[in-house]
């Protein structure tokens, strides 16, 4: 699988996020920009960060982050590399404690651990 495959996946399995990620990013992206197509996992990431802590978008969340654990767990070198570093990477970035705790909770171990290997540590909890 191809980075943009997992985009277009996504696209068909999430249309209302990959929605709000589109106007996030401005443009709405297609397969002929492989660049942009790491950036739009980053500001899914965003579209995400500002959702977090809304009880009822727990469950959508839930299926995000199983949907690209699953990807992670079969993807090529070049999805697991977008992953890690455009979307996990950039998950609770300057969201309020409160509101990242029953996001952590529910996220995979493996992009759990992704998440620390990179910022050293969990984000900040109650």
């Amino acid at each position: 699988m191809t980075v943009l495959k997992l985009y277009a996946s996504f696209r068909a399995s999430f249309a209302e996020l990959a929605d709000a990620t589109d106007e996030l990013h401005g443009e709405a992206i297609r397969a002929e920009a492989d660049p942009l197509v790491y950036l739009w996992f980053e500001d899914l990431a965003s579209v995400l960060n500002a959702r977090m802590g809304i009880s009822d978008f727990e469950a959508q969340i839930s299926r995000v982050l199983t949907f690209i654990d699953g990807h992670w767990g079969a993807g090529s070198a070049e999805v697991r590399a977008c992953i890690d570093t455009s979307f996990v990477e950039n998950l609770f970035w300057q969201v309020p404690p409160h509101r990242a705790e029953p996001t952590w909770r529910i996220m995979p171990p493996r992009l759990q651990n992704l998440y620390i290997d990179f910022h050293g540590k969990p984000p900040n909890l109650p």
